[in-house]
């Protein structure tokens, strides 16, 4: 078994996901850094396309699963695995942006996804089975609120906080567009 994280700018979350492979006794760790893609190639060009999560908010951390799941196939392919797996719920968007982005690059690749495909299917049950294991998890069963830094901001379970200073203040009245003039063509 290996493991991968992505780097996304996380920071302080790196070294814990070192450590717990380690203790679960994974020999092969890989910790990428991957921010500069991630904002070149993901953030970048949605900010572009000005695209939002059903019209109303900035793409927080799906977003970043397209990449996560080609740096994954490109691990794989460079272990000689035949399997990958993701920690996606199985009833959540994240299980098709991983498997769609697994099976669009490598398409005879298995997918593991056990939350799907163990009796793990509620948040108490996975956490009873990882205590059980001796699997540390940095939550408790009382815990409801997720979160995970990235590059672009703070992603909670139940929202997103961007990580950046405040907007101006708006003016007391809208102010209309400038417009600069073209000048007429020439003849």
């Amino acid at each position: 078994m290996v493991t991968f994280t992505a780097d996304l700018g996380q920071g302080e979350e790196l070294e814990p996901a070192r450590a717990k492979a380690e203790k679960m006794g994974v020999k092969e760790i890989f910790i990428e850094d991957v921010r500069e893609e991630f904002v070149r190639d993901y953030v970048f060009p949605m900010f572009r396309a000005n695209t939002l999560y059903e019209g109303v908010y900035l793409l927080g951390t799906s977003i970043a699963r397209p990449l996560i799941a080609k740096k994954q196939i490109e691990i794989a392919e460079k272990v000689g695995a035949d399997a990958v797996c993701h920690g996606a719920t199985g009833k959540g968007n994240d299980q098709v942006r991983f498997e769609l982005g697994y099976y669009a690059l490598k398409p005879d690749i298995k997918c593991i996804a056990p939350w799907r495909e163990w009796d793990l299917m509620s948040r108490t049950k996975l956490l009873a089975y990882a205590e059980a294991n001796g699997i540390p998890v940095p939550a408790s069963k009382r815990s409801e609120v997720r979160a995970g830094r990235r590059a672009r901001g703070c992603v909670w379970g139940s929202g997103m906080e961007l990580s950046t200073a405040p907007p101006r203040p708006a003016p007391p009245r809208p102010a209309p567009p400038h417009l600069p003039r073209r000048p007429p063509p020439r003849d």
